[in-house]
């Protein structure tokens, strides 16, 4: 027979390693990824700031769009915190198992706000620049519509236990 050959490809390469710690490249993507979203989590913090001290939130479209930087917020919160995942323990799965689906559910909500908060500042801006409409009245609406209508698309996957693990180290 043949020697076996070797394969080329492995699925990770190893980037850092110590006796204590090994960092695989796909540890070190998801620790680019981490740290990306918590640059966005700053930038969105800061716009959220200069809304609040220049008084801008006094105007409807300047609120739509804090509303969609505040979704951003959590969103780059929760991607964030992904980084507890990075030690993830195979040989005990209870220690993060819930703690995997509450991470996997926060991520699909916060995904969600983020659209229906995108979609009822289009929709506001449609109705003013194109229909000459001031639909004011209808803030609290897409403010409730936005933080509800999420959470029944969230928790779906939740009822029916298919979330499985959505974080990276998961």
């Amino acid at each position: 027979y043949p020697p076996a050959r070797k394969s080329r490809a492995s699925p990770t390469t190893v980037i850092f390693a110590t006796t204590e710690t090994m960092i695989t490249s796909e540890h070190l993507a998801d620790i680019i990824f981490c740290v990306l979203n918590g640059v966005a989590l700053l930038v969105c913090l800061a716009a959220a700031i200069l809304v609040v001290a220049l008084r801008l939130h006094r105007k409807i479209v300047y609120r739509l769009s804090l509303y969609q930087v505040l979704a951003g917020i959590a969103f780059a919160t929760v991607q964030t915190l992904q980084i507890v995942f990075l030690n993830y323990d195979d040989k005990s799965p209870r220690v993060y198992a819930r703690l995997c689906i509450a991470i996997g559910f926060l991520v699909l909500y916060t995904q969600w706000i983020k659209v229906f908060f995108a979609t009822c500042a289009t929709f506001h801006l449609f109705c003013f620049a194109i229909l000459y409409k001031n639909l004011k009245k209808l803030e609290a609406l897409y403010v409730v519509t936005s933080l509800l209508v999420p959470a029944l698309f969230a928790i779906v996957p939740l009822i029916t236990h298919s979330y499985h693990y959505a974080p990276p180290g998961c």
